[in-house]
């Protein structure tokens, strides 16, 4: 796949920040190329941490949901599908309470439509490159309305 061409945003780096910036600007009409040096995407969601860590400091210390956007919506896709543990019971939440998730089935959900609103990945573009220890993977992804 040609990764070359002209793009309206290019996000350097595929985890926790960068997946969703580059999700919002497609789904914003936007020609976006997204770049990671890991070879997978997800960043603390998927490669770091325990599975869900990405998914704390959704909640203030008296339980209240204070976040939610893309990371709520990737856990409620995983929990429908039965790869997330539910947040605890308000009552029992803290500022630092998460929910365990399914870090194989989070890349997934990265890469994988849903009805409602499509992530919209056109294409994919694996490569290496040299550096000072050994060859690193790196991934370029397409990712636009059209």
């Amino acid at each position: 796949m040609d990764m070359h061409g002209k793009y309206d945003v290019i996000v350097c780096g595929g985890g926790t920040s960068g997946v969703p910036a580059a999700i919002a600007s497609a789904r914003a009409g936007a020609k976006t190329l997204l770049i990671e040096r890991l070879g997978a995407l997800g960043g603390q969601m998927t490669v770091s941490g325990p599975p869900g860590f990405a998914y704390a400091h959704m909640f203030n210390d008296c339980g209240e949901q204070i976040i939610n956007g893309f990371l709520g919506e990737t856990h409620d896709r995983l929990l429908k599908d039965g790869h997330a543990l539910p947040y605890p019971p308000r009552e029992q939440r803290t500022a630092t309470s998460f929910a365990f998730v399914d870090p194989e089935w989070c890349q997934r959900a990265l890469r994988v439509s849903n009805d409602s609103e499509p992530m919209l990945i056109t294409g994919w573009h694996f490569d290496t490159k040299p550096s000072h220890l050994a060859w690193e993977p790196v991934i370029a992804v397409r990712l636009s309305r059209e």
